[in-house]
């Protein structure tokens, strides 16, 4: 909601191009890496003959049982059409890739939303119709649940810019709204065996949202905090590298691993840790400051003020 925001601010309308560029340069550079982290680990653990793990030794649920290559699903990723369109599952060899792609579809529909509001693009509207009535008919619960989130956060977002005030209007209304919601879509729409676990999901997310309302002027963070600020710089490159770097190590160390005691195993993990951190954080200086398709943009639409 912030990038929306500063976006206005900065042409004095929505820009959907900038804001897409943005959105782009963000998540594309390091997804690309993922990609072919994600490739070169298939093709090393075939070289190694490590392309499966032997999870009835692990007294916990392995995160991939094997490593796989499916250059169909990596082609329909790499539009992160995955969980976004039903049936089209996350690349094997790197489970995160899911959120990514929920997050990415949810920065797209905001985007259209906005230009429906601010810019009056009825065709935008009308998109976003579309879309949702093909969530709600897919059965996809997944996508309405990161979908409130995110909603839960925009609010956040602009009562802490002071744009709206939460009062009892809007407790009210999206009580009423998520009843609605709850009645079409769990009461008709959702299989039965789905049903009880989809109400759940939903009730978390509108109880959050209730208590963020509620609290959010009382909230204060600890000073401890400022230890994970430099984190943020490179979390986004963590998220997407750690599962395949740890599927390949622990493909390669299956056996080996197991023997270890567990004060070994403790160690062997921080290290593994530690190297993923740090790598992470060294490619993040190149992976995550990419300008590129912001720089055309903003060379075409010149900014009515800098931010």
């Amino acid at each position: 909601m912030n990038s929306i925001l500063d976006n206005i601010g900065r042409y004095g309308t929505f820009n959907p191009w900038f804001f897409i560029a943005s959105r782009v340069d963000r998540v594309y550079p390091p997804l690309l890496f993922a990609f072919a982290l994600s490739i070169a680990i298939y093709f090393a653990g075939y070289y190694f003959q490590s392309l499966y793990i032997d999870s009835d030794g692990y007294n916990y649920p392995v995160i991939r049982e094997s490593i796989e290559l499916n250059l169909n699903n990596y082609f329909l990723n790499f539009f992160l059409l995955n969980e976004v369109i039903v049936g089209v599952e996350t690349i094997n060899n790197n489970g995160p890739l899911w959120s990514v792609a929920l997050e990415f579809s949810i920065y797209m529909l905001a985007c259209a939303v906005v230009m429906f509001v601010c810019n009056k693009n009825l065709i935008a509207g009308l998109l976003v119709l579309l879309f949702l009535l093909y969530q709600v008919f897919a059965h996809n619960t997944q996508y309405f649940v990161h979908l409130i989130c995110w909603v839960v956060g925009a609010f956040s977002c602009l009562r802490m810019r002071g744009l709206i005030r939460l009062d009892r209007r809007y407790f009210v209304f999206f009580a009423l709204l998520s009843m609605c919601y709850l009645v079409l879509h769990y009461g008709v729409l959702v299989p039965a065996e789905r049903e009880i676990i989809a109400l759940f999901e939903l009730a978390k997310v509108i109880f959050c949202f209730f208590i963020v309302c509620i609290f959010i002027d009382a909230i204060r963070f600890p000073k401890w905090l400022w230890l994970f600020k430099n984190y943020a710089y490179f979390s986004y490159t963590l998220y997407l590298i750690h599962f395949p770097i740890f599927l390949f190590v622990f493909s390669l160390v299956d056996e080996v691993y197991l023997a270890l005691s567990l004060l070994e195993k403790l160690a062997f993990l921080a290290v593994l840790f530690i190297t993923t951190v740090g790598l992470s954080a060294f490619l993040a200086k190149k992976l995550e400051t990419v300008k590129y398709f912001r720089k055309i943009v903003f060379n075409k639409y010149k900014p009515v003020k800098v931010i």
